[in-house]
């Protein structure tokens, strides 16, 4: 509302917003080219990430009884981990 109160900026105040705005608005279209802007010739060499993706197609999930397995085992890992005090030491000690 531009006809209630009156401003208490100044032109030096506005001004040097202005060009921190523009500087902040500057670097950030140079970080979105540098980042998300990829040479053509970099797509190309996806073809790791390709098979990988063809890899994880190909398999299978597991059984109800398989994935509990699976669960059951991690928390025996966890549970052993855990010292008599209730600490938990590292899987190097």
């Amino acid at each position: 509302m531009p006809s209630h109160g009156t401003c208490a900026g100044e032109e030096f105040a506005a001004i040097s917003g202005i060009c921190i705005l523009s500087s902040y608005l500057v670097l950030f279209i140079f970080f979105y080219l540098a980042t998300y802007k990829k040479p053509v010739a970099t797509i190309k060499k996806r073809g790791r990430t390709q098979s990988a993706l063809r890899d994880m197609a190909d398999e299978k999930i597991p059984t109800a009884g398989q994935a509990q397995r699976r669960l059951s085992a991690g928390a025996t890992t966890l549970a052993s981990s855990i010292g008599i005090n209730g600490t938990v030491r590292s899987r190097k000690a």
